[in-house]
């Protein structure tokens, strides 16, 4: 399984030097699916969004597809998402993303996909793919304030993934203090990174790229 759960998309050459070193392919060589979901629910300015699309578009995929699995029935969504080398996976509220995972049936489909094609998660993205999504999150990234508590992931990696460490223009900035509380909570190992920074998984292989910050936090 490859996997790269970054903070801010390919922010920055060394985030994208790693996902084509997993891809084995030149971008032009490389059909890549973008999926906004989590974004439709968040509510203010979205230039994240546009600069996450802004980066992508500069490497000259083979071909783009932008696919809402809110909005397309799954006939419709799954077969585009199986012709794609990288499923990107955008930010936004985590909790909206997976609750529209699992109502769509994606959950059970992503270890199948995921044998032969790369997930990048941006933010968000990244933050469904652990074993819990912290109610933290609704703070930490201006999430939808309804159905309280801590929810459960989709459990394919062995750890808690947060994004923007020590980045500002949240409601709550992700500090040392926050994030050692919430491993506590958790019980999970939580790496914390900054929009500089990407977790790449290959198999049982897992590094750190950056060219900020980040730290591990452990129970």
């Amino acid at each position: 399984m490859k996997l790269i759960l970054a903070s801010q998309g390919l922010n920055n050459q060394t985030i994208a030097n790693s996902l084509f070193e997993l891809a084995g392919k030149k971008p032009e060589e490389i059909k890549l699916s973008f999926v906004p979901t989590a974004a439709n629910l968040y509510n203010g300015g979205k230039s994240w969004f546009i600069k996450d699309l802004a980066n992508i578009d500069k490497y000259d995929f083979a071909e783009i597809d932008i696919v809402d699995i809110s909005a397309l029935p799954k006939k419709l969504w799954k077969p585009r998402l199986e012709k794609a080398d990288i499923i990107f996976v955008e930010g936004g509220d985590p909790f909206y993303l997976m609750g529209w995972i699992k109502k769509t049936g994606l959950d059970k489909l992503l270890p199948e996909l995921l044998k032969t094609r790369i997930y990048v998660g941006s933010s968000s993205g990244g933050i469904v793919l652990g074993q819990k999504i912290p109610e933290k999150c609704r703070e930490l990234y201006e999430s939808d304030p309804q159905n309280q508590g801590n929810i459960d992931g989709l459990g394919i990696v062995n750890l808690t993934f947060l994004s923007h460490y020590y980045e500002e223009g949240f409601p709550l900035t992700l500090t040392n203090e926050v994030a050692t509380e919430l491993a506590k909570e958790l019980g999970t190992e939580i790496y914390a990174i900054d929009d500089q920074t990407a977790i790449v998984i290959n198999g049982d292989h897992l590094k750190v790229v950056t060219e900020g910050k980040w730290k591990k936090f452990s129970p």
